[in-house]
């Protein structure tokens, strides 16, 4: 069905989801082990938006990608 000569989609979306994980996840688990203050509050959030802005262009740079044909080069054409 698939041929190896056919490029793949390029839909890359891991970065995307790792871009969020750090955001959602990793930088909140962070700002809990360490003290709280307003410094490390400013920082938290200023990293959070940052980690947004990244997935958010590693989102629209994946989904510019186009799609190829799936369907072979070695079948003949119906048209003649």
């Amino acid at each position: 069905m698939f041929d190896s000569h056919l490029k793949s989609t390029g839909r890359d979306y891991t970065r995307v989801f790792a871009w969020l994980a750090i955001a959602i996840v990793f930088i909140p688990a962070l700002f809990l082990v360490f003290r709280v203050t307003y410094v490390s509050i400013l920082m938290a959030v200023a990293a959070s938006a940052t980690c947004f802005v990244m997935a958010l262009v590693q989102w629209k740079n994946s989904s510019r990608l186009g799609i190829p044909s799936i369907a072979s080069r070695s079948l003949p054409n119906p048209r003649g």
